[in-house]
């Protein structure tokens, strides 16, 4: 048997430098993004890890702005840090 000594330093770490030292920013659960028809798309509950902190939102609709005629586009939905989606 071993015993783990944990140091004075490790046990003030904040517990957010914790969470970002293992797993990192990233989808925690939930923000399944689905289309909701025309121009609409539901994000689901969940929660996220955004610069070391554990961020929750709320359920949300997004709406994406219409494409430019001319130029193909790729659409990209954002959590941010501040509890909103956009």
């Amino acid at each position: 048997m071993f015993e783990v000594k944990i140091s004075e330093q490790i046990q003030k770490l904040h517990f957010n430098e914790l969470i970002k030292a293992i797993k990192g920013d990233g989808v925690v659960s939930g923000l399944e993004v689905t289309a909701a028809g025309g121009m609409d798309l539901n994000v689901s509950e969940g929660a996220a890890i955004i610069d070391g902190t554990l961020v929750s939102f709320s359920a949300t609709t997004v709406t994406v702005p219409a494409a430019d005629p001319l130029y193909p586009r790729k659409d990209i939905v954002v959590a941010k840090s501040d509890g909103s989606i956009e």
